[in-house]
């Protein structure tokens, strides 16, 4: 700021950019001339943004000899030249250098993505060098599908192998200039002018073309009758190139004679004079193999610095052709452009995989671990129904059941032979309606002593008229002496004993729902059997071991009722007793029964 326009080559294995200073050309004899031929000097005082950092070395080429040191500092730099207001970045680090070592400045685009080639002035009309920043111009090379990774050494990271080198015309009979059996690696590097190869490949350049060595200057130098015989005969040299030494991709890049005819000129190399040259280099070691911008006059290269891969293709020289610009994908992008510069299978490689790929790996899993579940689920099951027929065909069930019989049968629960509920009995039920006592043969027989049995139902009782003549099969209510005669447990009766049921004692969770005491539940079962007041005292009932002695229905003698009332063993009858009740209807039994007087009398 304000603007100051220079020239400088564009440097593949520098980030800076180097500006020549006025100082550059203070030791010869016309600063003017030799800051045009140097490209325009830039001065530091005249620009208002310009920050000092300090003095440092200049570091690229070293192996190549190059030396020297510039003073650095942060400036805004632009692209373009008058008027043609081209991008602009600011804070840019910027070298001034005043050597010779390197004759022009440079812009660095190391790392930044980037593609370019040099150019070619001895090419149709002369065709100036093609720089594209983020992409690459498809129309200026025949695409191929080489594709090669940077060098582990960041420092020569576009290393290339040189598998061989030919002439098609040679003055020594030989066309080799680099035979297949002698592979080299070589370094594309746009900061320097020349080729520098092994010492026996320059030995056999010198055979094939004349060329004379000149210590002083390090170069090939050639006077003008050398000079024109090499322009008539126009030999090419094909370089073939791959990603390795020996097979795989190859790609062939043929330079013309024209690409080799340069001149240097005063001061480089301390030259006096501007002198036709041949732009090859003898190296000191595989250091120092490099292909410089003479090579990449007939090449193009296309550097994907995210991916840390390039392409190297021939150039394309059709005059005419139609620009055609591709960008080349940001890493985390999935469209990929076409052309042979950066191969769409290095781009899916180096970036991983796609999201796509990713998502389809990802389901397939699942699936396939879906149906492995579903076929062990399946094979178990058929197994587990296979096994329980064979235990059903042997007789042992299915498969997991034990022998619970026993259990089984301990669960069974019997159906209970219980009195009737809906009947009730009084204590005069045993009269009948003409006031006459019931004899022992008035009773059916019904059972053993002892047994329960279902009274009959009131109507019996009230249409039944017994006489002492009556036989056993007059209907009426059975007599305690009748074959088969079982004791009726009435309701508050002291004289009769209760006798249980048979049957099963519930459980305690059947009484009720709710847990009861053994004692709980024989209140119960008496309510629910016997008509027993729940809330009276429970009584155990105790068997009666007397033994019961037999009585003959002779000494069974009617008593009337005024006499068993006379005598306290009937109680008369109440009030109600007249309006129809049942409690008028009681019978009285006098059995006689004395060893000593048989005419006593028991009632």
């Amino acid at each position: 700021t304000p603007e100051q326009f220079v020239r400088t080559f564009v440097s593949t294995s520098s980030q800076q950019t180097w500006v020549v200073l006025p100082e550059g050309c203070q030791s010869t004899t016309n600063p003017s001339s030799c800051a045009d031929a140097r490209g325009w000097d830039y001065k530091i005082n005249q620009s208002s943004t310009w920050e000092t950092i300090g003095l440092y070395s200049l570091w690229i080429e070293r192996n190549l000899g190059y030396t020297g040191n510039a003073q650095y500092g942060y400036d805004t730099v632009g692209l373009g030249g008058v008027g043609e207001g081209g991008p602009t970045l600011k804070n840019m680090t910027v070298g001034g250098l005043a050597v010779n070592d390197f004759y022009l400045g440079i812009f660095g685009v190391n790392p930044k993505p980037t593609n370019f080639s040099t150019g070619a002035r001895y090419r149709l009309r002369s065709v100036l060098a093609s720089l594209t920043l983020g992409g690459y111009d498809a129309s200026r090379f025949l695409s191929n599908n080489l594709t090669i990774t940077f060098a582990p050494n960041n420092e020569r990271d576009l290393v290339v192998a040189i598998q061989s080198i030919t002439t098609d015309k040679s003055s020594s009979g030989s066309n080799t200039l680099l035979p297949s059996s002698s592979p080299i690696f070589a370094y594309i590097d746009s900061t320097v002018p020349q080729i520098w190869l092994p010492r026996s490949v320059c030995q056999a350049f010198e055979d094939a073309f004349g060329l004379v060595y000149d210590s002083a200057t390090d170069l090939y130098l050639f006077n003008n009758t050398l000079h024109q015989s090499l322009v008539t005969r126009n030999a090419s040299v094909t370089f073939t190139l791959g990603a390795s030494l020996n097979g795989g991709e190859t790609v062939d890049i043929t330079l013309p004679y024209a690409a080799f005819d340069l001149q240097a000129s005063s001061p480089y190399r301390g030259l006096a004079n501007s002198t036709a040259y041949f732009p090859l280099r003898r190296a000191a070691n595989d250091t120092q193999y490099t292909l410089g911008r003479t090579f990449l006059q007939e090449a193009y290269l296309a550097v994907d610095w995210e991916r840390a891969n390039f392409n190297v293709s021939q150039c394309n020289w059709v005059d005419g052709v139609q620009q055609h610009l591709i960008a080349i994908p940001a890493l985390n992008s999935t469209t990929n452009g076409t052309g042979g510069a950066v191969s769409s299978s290095s781009t899916s490689s180096s970036s991983g995989l796609a999201t796509g790929a990713i998502v389809g790996i990802v389901i397939g899993v699942i699936v396939v671990i879906a149906a492995l579940v579903l076929l062990l689920v399946l094979h178990f099951r058929r197994t587990r129904r296979n096994a329980h027929a064979a235990a059903i065909a042997a007789g042992k069930g299915s498969i997991g059941e034990s022998d619970s019989s026993d259990a089984s049968n301990a669960e069974k629960v019997y159906p209970k032979a219980e009195l009737d509920a809906t009947q009730t009995y009084k204590g005069s039920e045993m009269e009948s309606e003409n006031n006459t006592l019931l004899k022992p043969s008035d009773f059916s027989s019904a059972g053993p002593l002892g047994s329960p049995r279902t009274p009959r139902s009131e109507a019996t009782y009230r249409n039944s008229v017994v006489t002492p003549d009556s036989g056993p099969s007059t209907p009426g209510i059975l007599s305690p002496l009748s074959p088969g005669f079982s004791a009726t447990p009435e309701a508050g009766s002291k004289r009769t004993e209760i006798f249980e049921m048979p049957g099963d004692m519930p459980k305690m969770s059947e009484a009720d729902s709710k847990q009861l005491t053994e004692k709980q539940m024989m209140v119960k079962r008496e309510a629910l059997y016997n008509g027993v007041d729940p809330h009276s005292l429970p009584t155990t009932p105790v068997e009666n071991t007397a033994k019961r002695e037999a009585v003959e229905p002779g000494q069974v003698v009617p008593v009337s009722q005024a006499t068993a009332e006379a005598s306290g063993i009937l109680t008369p009858p109440s009030e109600d007793s007249s309006s129809g009740s049942s409690g008028g209807r009681g019978r009285t039994f006098s059995f006689t029964k004395n060893d000593d007087n048989p005419n006593a009398r028991a009632t």
